[in-house]
């Protein structure tokens, strides 16, 4: 009897063990799982702080390193939706024979610092992603507000790129000019007469 009595006890004693252990297995995994549900957060976050900082890179090397201001603003452009031109060397633009400006150019806030004679005054520039156009207003301008107008300009071009589209640097505001390196009215004359060519050539 007793070493009966013996048995149903170790046996209890060792239920009750392995219930002890199966919670403290059980707690232990729980915690565990609190821990990574804790982490995503972060990795999250981390996440969108890299996409942040790869955006930010990309868009300043396109603004500030990508290309020269200074060289592709020279030579002919033409008034967009005319035939006059303006010409634009290392330091001066030239709008008539007997009417050239004197500027220097800021690459960093985009900006033009203009003189002629007596008068000075600065223009806010900025390029199409051809760079085959150029967009000009009067005025001043800081570096702030031209990186602030050209982050917006910028996300709505590349949307308009993915459609297939060009997107018009054109700024916003009064004594506003855009120029382009083709005359528009002449490329669209030329077209014409070539229409008018073939057709008399296919009529002879």
């Amino acid at each position: 009897m007793d070493s009966r009595n013996q048995q149903r006890a170790g046996a209890r004693s060792s239920a009750r063990t392995g219930g002890a252990s199966s919670r403290d297995r059980g707690g232990a995994s729980r915690p565990s799982s609190a821990k990574k549900r804790r982490k995503w957060p972060f990795v999250v976050a981390g996440a969108v702080v890299l996409v942040v900082a790869a955006v930010v890179v990309a868009f300043s090397c396109w603004r500030w390193t990508f290309a020269n201001d200074a060289q592709d603003i020279q030579g002919t452009w033409y008034i967009a939706g005319t035939q006059k031109t303006v010409d634009v060397t290392a330091d001066g633009i030239k709008l008539a024979d007997d009417v050239t400006y004197s500027y220097t150019i800021d690459e960093g806030a985009k900006a033009l610092s203009i003189s002629f004679g007596n008068m000075e005054g600065e223009a806010r520039y900025r390029f199409s992603f051809d760079r085959q156009t150029l967009a000009l207003r009067d005025g001043e301008t800081t570096w702030g507000n031209s990186l602030s107008e050209d982050i917006s300009w910028t996300i709505a071009a590349l949307g308009r790129a993915i459609q297939g589209e060009q997107a018009s640097p054109e700024l916003s505001g009064d004594s506003t000019m855009v120029l382009t390196r083709t005359p528009q009215d002449l490329s669209s004359e030329g077209a014409s007469g070539a229409a008018a060519s073939q057709v008399a050539s296919q009529g002879a």
